[in-house]
């Protein structure tokens, strides 16, 4: 119990450290931000993906502020790729290995890890949602119950931006998710 309580003091702490405002350049998308996910908002994460291994039989992880920084520097280049052209970006989000994710998501990966994005009109990220994602597909629930990881990293940011200043047809939501977890 006492373990329990100091990491939940230890991951309050360190949102601190992590929540904050990423500045990329305005001429890539005009009025875009990009918000890391508070730490404390998603608290049960490491709680969810223990579960979800223990159910499988195999050890639990612990976090990794070295894999939280490569899962957050995923993140962002990722983010980059849908600012620079949003529209396209969207217009694939739905087609499978044709799409713009499938083929940018894990290129020029240094770990492994699991990715995924989702476009939405209001913010939805709880803990519980991301594992779920996870765990509905297949080869991300191998990748988080592989017995041989015992450290993870993860990091989930949402773009807000004005729909209207891609000046398309196409009515793509307000805001944009995307989310890594990298393990060793």
């Amino acid at each position: 119990m006492k373990k329990f309580i100091f990491s939940l003091v230890f991951f309050a702490i360190a949102s601190v450290a992590f929540a904050q405002n990423v500045k990329l350049d305005r001429n890539i998308f005009p009025g875009a931000k990009i918000d890391s996910v508070n730490r404390v908002e998603l608290i049960g994460y490491e709680i969810l993906l223990n579960q979800t291994r223990e159910s499988a039989g195999v050890g639990n992880l612990v976090r990794k502020a070295e894999l939280d920084k490569y899962c957050y520097e995923r993140c962002i280049r990722l983010a980059k790729i849908f600012l620079a052209d949003p529209e396209n970006y969207y217009i694939t989000f739905d087609q499978g290995e044709n799409s713009i994710f499938h083929k940018e998501a894990h290129e020029d990966r240094g770990k492994m890890e699991n990715a995924d994005n989702l476009f939405t009109g209001k913010i939805s990220y709880s803990a519980d949602g991301i594992n779920n994602r996870y765990n509905k597909s297949p080869g991300h629930y191998r990748n988080r119950v592989n017995p041989k990881w015992k450290s993870y990293g993860s990091c989930t940011i949402v773009i807000s931006y004005n729909p209207s200043a891609i000046g398309s047809e196409v009515r793509i939501p307000g805001k944009f998710i995307i989310g890594y977890e990298a393990f060793e």
